[in-house]
C-alpha cells in the first residue's frame, strides 16, 4: 500500500456490506429445493437447486423486458423466463441461477413457491 503524498500512513476503513441473504428450504413435487437470495442494493441473484445438490451450472440475467443466458444450457430457457418474469414484477436486474434437471420436478411449483416467499417476505427481495 502506497502513503499519502504527506507521509502519513494510508487508513482503510471496512465499508459495511449492503449485501443480505435469504435462504428457505420447501418441498415442491416431494423433492426438496433450497432457495437462496443474495439481495444487493439495485439486484438480486436467486439460486433455485436441489436441497442435497449444490450446483452452479447456469444462470441468467433479465432487466425491464431485457434477458439473457449467461452461461448453461441455451436450449433451456427456464432460468431466463424466470429472470424475465421476476425482474418485470420487481422492478429491478434479476439474475436466477436454476439448477434442477427437467425430469426432476415441476418447474411452476418452484415458481409458485418463490412468489408465495416473495409475497410473504418483501423485504427479503
Amino acid at each position: 500500500m502506497e502513503c499519502p503524498a504527506n507521509g502519513s500512513e494510508a487508513v482503510v476503513e471496512p465499508a459495511e456490506s449492503s449485501f443480505t441473504v435469504h435462504r428457505f428450504v420447501d418441498s415442491v413435487s416431494d423433492t426438496s429445493v433450497l432457495f437462496e437470495v443474495l439481495r444487493m442494493r439495485e439486484s438480486l441473484l436467486i439460486w433455485i437447486g436441489l436441497n442435497d445438490q449444490a450446483s452452479f451450472g447456469d444462470l441468467s440475467l433479465a432487466f425491464n423486458s431485457l434477458s439473457s443466458k449467461v452461461f448453461g444450457h441455451r436450449d433451456d430457457s427456464t432460468s431466463t423466463s424466470l429472470a424475465n418474469r421476476l425482474s418485470r414484477r420487481l422492478n429491478k436486474p434479476v439474475f436466477v441461477s436454476y439448477n434442477i434437471p427437467a425430469s426432476k420436478i415441476d418447474s411452476p411449483g418452484v415458481e409458485r413457491r418463490l412468489l408465495d416467499e416473495i409475497t410473504s417476505n418483501p423485504s427479503a427481495f
